[in-house]
């Protein structure tokens, strides 16, 4: 994966690349269109405060243009930024200049055992089991999903990717639309 990340890098900011690694060897090969947004297209990488996974939080700071989670609680993903933050200042590394993600699984309803169980049914058909269970979430009032995502723009979540566990993406999409982002757009804290 290391190589991968350094050879799109590369290939995205448009340069002919020659590549002698492990698993990829290229001999001056390129791209075209090359990506638009100046560096190419931004890498981020998986890492998650839990796992206590040194090299994922290394690989981060080495190689991508930010990180995303996915399973952190808002308190975790603080932790995981704050160690991130540390990393970069070791390496010499512009921390501030990174993407920091979270990746969050919502069911709006204000019924919330409705919203539980259709987001319990939507990940075990997705995944065929439901392995993180409490980690998804919220489900249920958008108040509740305002609020996360402000815990975890506090938390040090620049961008927050929102899924919706349901067959009615539509429906979800206009709830999320009329009822939680007006009240996160805007800054870190709100």
């Amino acid at each position: 994966m290391e190589e991968w990340v350094q050879i799109v890098k590369r290939l995205t900011r448009g340069e002919t690349v020659s590549f002698q690694g492990r698993h990829f060897q290229l001999d001056e090969v390129s791209v075209r269109p090359p990506s638009p947004q100046d560096g190419g297209v931004p890498i981020l990488l998986a890492t998650h405060w839990a796992t206590g996974n040194e090299k994922q939080q290394q690989r981060v700071i080495r190689w991508a243009d930010g990180y995303i989670g996915i399973s952190d609680s808002p308190s975790d993903f603080a932790k995981l930024s704050e160690r991130l933050h540390e990393l970069a200042s070791e390496n010499g590394r512009d921390f501030d200049s990174m993407d920091s993600v979270f990746y969050m699984t919502v069911n709006l309803n204000d019924d919330e055992r409705r919203a539980e169980e259709e987001a319990d049914s939507f990940l075990r058909n997705y995944y065929g089991q439901n392995f993180w269970t409490d980690k998804w979430g919220p489900f249920g009032h958008p108040d509740k999903v305002v609020e996360r995502i402000r815990e975890y723009a506090v938390a040090g979540a620049k961008t927050v990717v929102v899924r919706f566990a349901s067959l009615e993406q539509e429906h979800q999409l206009e709830i999320f639309l009329a009822r939680v982002l007006p009240s996160v757009r805007g800054s870190r804290s709100s």
